[in-house]
């Protein structure tokens, strides 16, 4: 169906009345062309496509005008239907190397990615030296994770064409996405003196050099020249290039950008694509942040939260960068709404909120029933609220089964997300989401209900905000209970937090051996550090026929922990993408050292893949250590990194060995609470009862501990 465009509002009357007054050239095919040119150079795309898309009419065989309305549609977000103009003249525009780029570019809009590649190698082949080609191949290849051939790429642009700007660009920001800064100064500062015409004050290729020479600065920590850098520059050009860079470091109050927290993001990035370069510098910078809190920035502390748990913290920094955190948000994130008397009529039953991160696949949906499954619905009242975007059935459902109420949230603003869920009078608020992707902190902020917890997701609770009265945890992970000054815990008798999500199923007793052996790592890549990866590899080394399998890590992961495993002597193809579903198939699952993947242990666990995980010295590290010890597997734990590595070896270089870790597996499932959904919920249930009752009684919050015995009081 072909779209017209006799209802394009018209633009404002100076731009269209400088077209209207240029010359006419006496060729109706040209003139559209020219017409449209010039529309399109004043960013006036839908004209633009009117007058292409004229003269497409009139030379329906021409590719030229199909590639200037392919072009404008892309730009207007419609890449199917600029695939549908340019697709009947493919074999003419292969003829030539701007028009395999063209063809590549919409073959890329609408998904076809190997599909552009071909085409973009095909116009290499046709002229090695073309910059929009060379240029669209580097962005590729970097998204790909093949950094080192897109820097050449950008490179080889760069000289091919050394007075554009764009390709200069295109190199800065390629040694800034390859964690090379220095570099990157340096090519910045060549090309604002040799683009000294292009690189004056206020042209748009000057703010854009300068605004990488603050990048530069900043991520150098030489924060002085960078506030200079950017002081000659513009928002929008420091804007543009912030967000090519990947960083969202950017105040629109008084338009100043956030070096510090520039600084931070940028290292928490190389730090969790596994470019571990920043380490180091990252220890030094958290101290001082640490030292001089008054001069970082909410998104500073944001970002150091990320990348804390890859470095060598104790747990008093752990819990001030958590604090600092929690703190921020609370200054920034309050919605000031009026109080709403908590008295109910007729339902005497106790109100818990749950406020849980989305559901976006089948495993979020078990994972949130599994917590939700066997508590005493005459006694406790249940309201879910999740982030989920697009709701499906086959998710939503079965927690609408075992809820009273399931409301989703993302199309909502604080204030309306604040009001909705105090029309339910909770009595106590349960924040899952709090710590992940989907947290909506100003529900804390607010205080939608009289108590408030968070569950322990690891870092320390040391937290300062009151956003929260209690955090929930378990016994296995805090062997201690917080001192003062700290938030109280309620510790529960197992990994609450990290309950099964499915039932443990029945196991194939046989091993794999010889080059059937796979170790997979069910963890984040935010979770992988240097440490783990060592000491993956040397078990690799001690164990010729095993692979390691890492659960769907991205390409540009991939590439660099490939890259680091072969300064170690592993090949690239024993370090592997794995699907989820193939770690049932592996002869061990293997947990990270510092920031412990739980949640991913578990579904390994219920499908009795032997397992280990080593409890050191930090919280974060001690969640699947904590797992195994709850599903009564105190074994499958090691005490140090050497005997992580050493029973790993044993295990998978002695099939008798990983028998014998089924075997016990078998032999343990189903006898503790863990696997126990009713006796789970029961204990759960003692915690929420308690906290209420202590709320209305008047009581101080207070940490207390939950016996593996305990039972309600009876019903009044």
């Amino acid at each position: 169906m072909t779209t017209t465009f006799d209802s394009v509002p018209r633009y404002p009357k100076n731009e269209r009345a400088a077209v209207e007054a240029a010359a006419r050239h006496p060729d109706p095919f040209i003139d559209h062309m020219q017409r449209g040119a010039t529309f399109h150079r004043d960013r006036l795309a839908e004209l633009a496509l009117v007058e292409f898309e004229a003269a497409a009419r009139l030379k329906p065989n021409e590719p030229n005008p199909a590639s200037a309305c392919a072009s404008v549609l892309l730009e207007l977000r419609r890449p199917q239907a600029a695939w549908r103009a340019l697709e009947p003249h493919r074999r003419a525009l292969m003829k030539t190397a701007d028009g395999c780029n063209n063809l590549a570019l919409v073959a890329h809009g609408v998904g076809k990615l190997d599909d552009a590649r071909e085409l973009l190698e095909h116009a290499l082949r046709l002229d090695p030296d073309h910059v929009p080609t060379l240029s669209r191949l580097a962005t590729l290849d970097m998204a790909s994770g093949h950094t080192d051939s897109a820097l050449q790429r950008a490179v080889h642009q760069a000289n091919v064409a050394p007075r554009a700007p764009e390709p200069r660009l295109q190199l800065i920001d390629s040694l800034l996405l390859t964690r090379r800064p220095s570099d990157a100064l340096r090519a910045t500062d060549t090309a604002i003196q040799e683009l000294a015409g292009a690189a004056a004050a206020g042209a748009p290729a000057g703010a854009a050099l300068r605004a990488r020479q603050g990048i530069a600065h900043t991520v150098l920590g030489s924060w002085d020249d960078a506030l200079r850098s950017f002081s000659q520059t513009t928002p929008a050009a420091a804007q543009e290039a912030l967000h090519r860079i990947g960083l969202t470091a950017w105040n629109p109050i008084g338009n100043a950008v956030d070096v510090s927290g520039a600084y931070v993001q940028y290292a928490a990035q190389a730090c969790v694509e596994s470019e571990w370069i920043y380490v180091r510098a990252l220890a030094q910078m958290l101290a001082t942040l640490l030292a001089r809190p008054e001069s970082a920035s909410p998104l500073a502390w944001q970002a150091a939260r990320t990348v804390a748990p890859l470095l060598q913290l104790d747990e008093g920094q752990l819990g001030a960068i958590q604090s600092h955190v929690d703190l921020a948000i609370r200054h920034t994130a309050v919605v000031k709404l009026h109080a709403q008397d908590n008295r109910r009529v007729g339902d005497s039953r106790m109100r818990i909120g749950i406020l849980a991160p989305r559901l976006a696949n089948t495993a979020d949906t078990q994972s949130l029933c599994a917590r939700l499954n066997g508590h005493d619905r005459s006694r406790f009242a249940l309201h879910v609220y999740t982030q989920t975007p697009v709701p499906r059935l086959e998710w939503t459902q079965p927690v609408e089964a075992l809820a009273d109420s399931v409301v989703h949230l993302s199309h909502l603003t604080d204030a309306e997300l604040i009001t909705r869920m105090r029309l339910d009078l909770l009595d106590l608020l349960v924040d899952v989401a709090a710590g992940t992707p989907d947290a909506r902190p100003c529900v804390a902020a607010s205080r939608v209900a009289p108590v408030q917890v968070r569950e322990m997701r690891g870092y320390p609770s040391a937290i300062a905000s009151g956003l929260y009265d209690y955090e929930l945890t378990d016994v296995l992970t805090h062997a201690i209970s917080s001192g003062s000054g700290a938030m109280p815990m309620v510790r529960l008798p197992f990994a609450g937090p990290h309950a099964p999500a499915e039932s443990p199923r029945e196991i194939n007793q046989e091993t794999a051996s010889g080059s059937d052996i796979l170790i997979a790592v069910a963890a984040p890549a935010a979770h992988i550090d240097a440490d783990s990866l060592a000491s993956w590899s040397r078990i690799l080394n001690a164990v010729p026929g095993a692979r390691l399998g890492i659960v769907a890590p991205g390409a540009v992961v991939l590439a660099r922990l490939r890259r680091h495993a072969a300064a170690q002597g592993i090949t690239q193809d024993r370090l592997q993408s794995i699907p989820v579903e193939e770690v049932s198939r592996a002869a061990l699952v293997l947990d990270t050292l510092r920031h412990s993947a739980p949640q991913s242990l578990a579904a390994g666990l219920a499908r009795g893949v032997p397992t280990l995980a080593c409890a050191t010295h930090t919280s974060l590290s001690q969640g699947g250590a904590a797992l195994l010890k709850a599903a009564g597997l105190r074994s499958w734990v090691a005490a140090s990194p050497d005997e992580y590595e050493r029973r790993a070896i044993e295990i998978l270089s002695s099939p008798q060995a990983a028998l014998d870790m089924r075997t016990q597996w078998q032999a343990t499932k189903g006898t503790t609470a863990w696997w126990q959904p009713q006796a789970r919920a029961r204990q759960t249930e003692v915690a929420w009862h308690a906290l209420i009752t202590r709320a209305r009684s008047g009581q101080p919050p207070a940490p207390f501990d939950v016996p593996s015995d305990a039972s309600l009081p009876a019903a009044p």
